[in-house]
């Protein structure tokens, strides 16, 4: 069975640990990036549609087919009602498992190597995924692999930190001596 592969156009980047893998609770290395694609995207019928050809192509027969199956493409309305960054769309959580897959491609607008330095959550890229079947006794369900990433343009941060020199200001050289400056050098000298 064929995994169905999609390039969505203009999608948002949550969640992003594509340059550097996330260590899961059980000590496996992961990529990973929440894909935020809005409810009238032009593309939405075509990943549902390749999410329903690779459930008819695992499980051909829709009365043999495991209960519970969940849907990569979830709603943000509903599953992160209290999160800004998905109303009124949709998400897919793509992975990739380093040991097993690798890290995914990564470029800029200009097919050059995208630099971990200048991409963030918040950005927005193309990013080419694949969707397959897992079939395991514990768990059988459709999945989304992170396979490579175009990153197109800067967005908002997601990171809800804000930015982190907010409350600096520049310093005149005569003024750098306050009370509270003057108190830690006593104390550290």
């Amino acid at each position: 069975m064929a995994n169905q592969s999609v390039i969505l156009r203009g999608v948002r980047l949550s969640y992003l640990f594509a340059f550097k893998p996330r260590v899961t609770d059980k000590g496996v290395e992961v990529f990973q990036a929440s894909l935020i694609i809005p409810k009238n995207h032009p593309q939405v019928d075509e990943v549902k549609t390749a999410i329903q050809k690779t459930r008819d192509e695992s499980w051909p027969d829709p009365a043999k087919r495991p209960n519970g199956l969940k849907n990569p493409l979830r709603d943000g309305d509903t599953e992160r009602s209290n999160d800004e960054a998905y109303k009124g769309a949709f998400f897919i959580g793509a992975n990739r498992y380093k040991e097993s897959q690798g890290a995914p491609r990564l470029i800029d607008a200009q097919m050059q190597p995208a630099s971990p330095e200048y991409w963030n959550s918040g950005d927005f890229a193309n990013v080419k995924v694949d969707f397959f079947t897992y079939n395991k006794p514990e768990n059988k369900d459709v999945g989304a692999s992170l396979v490579a990433i175009q990153f197109l343009r800067k967005g908002d941060p997601l990171t809800g930190h804000g930015d982190p020199l907010d409350g600096f200001s520049k310093v005149e050289e005569e003024s750098q001596t306050t009370p509270q400056t003057k108190a830690a050098a006593d104390f550290w000298n």
